[in-house]
């Protein structure tokens, strides 16, 4: 055999078996190569999700259902008929209140102390000159009407207005209605949650019935009527006080009134109980 034929072979097989050894260490290194190449693929992992092995075979128990009665709905009040009677309030019920009207309402605030409640009565005030007249008194000594001065203390959220017995003598009992209209429409305007009483004119005493004139208990019913209309109308409640002190002959019980106009102390005692057993909400 040819010598260097021999010594070729020899050196192709040392170089072969050099590359085989160099491919199965870079195999086994593979393994610890963490690097994923842009042309490999990452495995997705999925989670194990459970099968009916896994679970309990117990039922799921729901809340049992249960029929209830169907309620209605509160019924609209009926401003066409006087505030029943109701529980008792106590004297704090006048905390948040102001009060509107003429001399009878002066003297039963006075007479029954009512310091908590805002007062706005005036002898010879009127459904009108509430309006006009500048007869309340401002801490800086000047004098503004009746309406700018509630406007001014807005924080009340209770009304009483008693007006008529000097209105009586109006031309007609449309005019006084109206302008009572009004004065309520500007309350509301003020204060448009406030809770308005409109109490009904007191009778008058026996000797103080002119029937003869205009100031007669006639009047006062025919006026008293047009009230009741006018508070249904304008959704204000309407409160007939006049009812707690009214005799058989339709006048202010005898000793009621000394002047049979104007009731005094025990009778406005019984006014403020009436008021106060006869209340909304």
């Amino acid at each position: 055999m040819n010598p260097t034929i021999t010594r070729v072979s020899a050196v192709a097989a040392a170089v072969l078996i050099a590359s085989a050894i160099t491919a199965c260490s870079k195999g086994g290194d593979r393994s610890d190569d963490t690097t994923v190449r842009p042309d490999e693929t990452t495995p997705e992992v999925t989670s194990h999700q459970p099968t009916s092995e896994d679970t309990t075979s117990e039922p799921i128990s729901t809340p049992e259902e249960t029929t209830k009665e169907p309620v209605d709905p509160p019924a609209p009040y009926d401003y066409g008929n006087p505030v029943p009677e109701s529980d008792k309030k106590g004297r704090d019920w006048f905390d948040d209140a102001i009060f509107i009207g003429d001399s009878r309402t002066d003297g039963f605030i006075m007479f029954e102390g009512l310091s908590n409640a805002g007062d706005y009565a005036y002898t010879s005030l009127n459904v009108s000159t509430v309006f006009t007249k500048q007869i309340v008194e401002k801490s800086d000594g000047s004098m503004i009407t009746v309406i700018d001065s509630v406007r001014e203390n807005s924080g009340w959220k209770k009304v009483y207005i008693m007006f008529g017995i000097n209105e009586l003598g109006w031309p007609s009992v449309s005019g006084f209605v109206n302008k009572y209209a009004e004065l309520v429409r500007t309350l509301r305007d003020i204060n448009p949650e406030a809770e308005i009483y409109v109490q009904s004119i007191l009778p008058l005493g026996a000797k103080a019935n002119d029937v003869s004139g205009y100031c007669n208990n006639f009047n006062v019913e025919r006026f008293n009527e047009a009230l009741k209309q006018m508070t249904e109308e304008e959704k204000v409640y309407y409160v007939n006080v006049a009812e707690s002190m009214t005799d058989e002959n339709g006048c202010l019980p005898d000793g009621a009134a000394a002047d049979g106009i104007h009731p005094g102390r025990q009778y406005c005692g019984i006014w403020l109980d009436y008021l106060l057993t006869h209340t909304v909400g």
